[in-house]
């Protein structure tokens, strides 16, 4: 069904004085709500169904932002107080072409299709942390980088297993 909370937040802004939306709205917001699900589903690297802290303060990297607002943030999308944010959470709080710092940011990131740019997948995130290390001189720091791509290779490892199970659900 139509998240209730996402409802609200797009007809509110877009609904006529009498509470009337025209086809072209309902359109609209079927395509936004679409657009939604594609960089949600992005930003959900390990793909729980759900965006935790940790994806959510990539995203912020990816999109330049301050993280000092991301607490805050999570806070405000993470309705049911779980911690992490589901997609109805998601479409909730953002409304595309919206005023608040993330709407803005997701909406300018944000191509043709729904796809967000400079979002990288768990492989991608891996790749670059690899990179870094390798070409890190420093020990301590060299250490600390290939303790990120342990972790990282085990969520990827994770990851991969259960979109095999999910594979051979479908048959």
């Amino acid at each position: 069904g139509m998240g209730k909370e996402f409802d609200e937040a797009y007809f509110d802004h877009n609904a006529a004085e009498d509470g009337t939306i025209t086809k072209d709205q309902l359109l609209a917001y079927y395509m936004q709500r679409e657009k939604l699900r594609i960089a949600f589903d992005q930003i959900d690297t390990d793909r729980s169904g759900f965006i935790d802290k940790e994806e959510m303060g990539k995203l912020f990297e990816a999109l330049d932002l301050s993280t000092d607002k991301l607490d805050e943030i999570m806070l405000t999308m993470d309705k049911d107080g779980d911690n992490k944010v589901s997609f109805r959470e998601f479409a909730g709080s953002v409304n595309l072409g919206g005023k608040r710092m993330l709407e803005k940011a997701i909406t300018m990131a944000m191509g043709q299709g729904g796809r967000l740019t400079g979002v990288l997948t768990l492989q991608q995130q891996f790749d670059k942390r690899k990179a870094e290390a390798k070409a890190e001189t420093d020990p301590e720091k060299k250490k600390m980088l290939e303790e990120k791509l342990t972790a990282l290779s085990a969520k990827l490892q994770s990851v991969a297993l259960s979109e095999e199970k999910r594979l051979f659900r479908a048959f």
